[in-house]
């Protein structure tokens, strides 16, 4: 009897223990929920959004700190912002157990923003494709200026250009999508940038 009586108690404690949320964890859920809300999903501007989840982390912090000190959480506020952004690191870790799917989603709309806010646009009729290991793309724009552009790897609308040599001979008019792209030049021995296309849209 006093034997199953141990084997119960241990089983409680056990139980108990298991059931026992961290004060972490707890953020973690709650920033979960936060994120999640409207409010931070109306934000279409990573930075903004950012922010906001900033504040909103260190507003539990300021409102769970004795808890989060007995379990060893602590900001070092001498550090400026840099112990900050590690109590945030720890919370996203944690947050990853409740909301792995938003997180991912956020992830994959953060890069979304970087790929637009990165690229740039500009038209004109398009001139000739030159060069031997690297193509380059050669355009007269609206201003009747010659832009070049690197064809360094497969991009929407390339395969116009590929199936039909005819087609340049008709200086078509088309809209270049390109992001900046930093070189390293030997020879001047300094990183230069150049234009990268990455979409190539007709005009007809």
């Amino acid at each position: 009897m006093k034997k199953n009586y141990i084997i119960y108690l241990l089983i409680l404690v056990s139980f108990q223990l298991f059931s026992q949320e961290s004060i972490i964890d707890k953020i973690a859920i709650q920033t979960c929920e936060y994120l999640a809300s409207d409010e931070v999903k109306s934000i279409s501007e990573e930075g903004k959004r950012n922010q906001k989840l900033g504040v909103f982390i260190m507003n539990l912090y300021n409102k769970h700190t004795d808890e989060l000190l007995k379990e060893g959480f602590e900001i070092d506020f001498s550090k400026g912002s840099k112990s900050g952004r590690e109590f945030g690191v720890k919370v996203g870790t944690h947050m990853a157990k409740f909301c792995p799917e938003t997180l991912m989603a956020l992830a994959s709309n953060t890069k979304k923003e970087k790929t637009i806010s990165d690229s740039y646009e500009i038209s004109g009729r398009l001139i000739k494709t030159e060069g031997e290991e690297f193509s380059t793309v050669i355009l007269k724009d609206e201003d009747g200026k010659i832009q070049k552009f690197l064809w360094l790897q497969n991009f929407k609308g390339s395969d116009k250009l590929i199936q039909s040599a005819d087609f340049l001979k008709e200086k078509p008019q088309v809209k270049i999508v390109y992001k900046n792209l930093e070189c390293f030049s030997p020879q001047l021995q300094e990183y230069i940038v150049r234009k990268e296309i990455i979409e190539m849209i007709f005009n007809n």
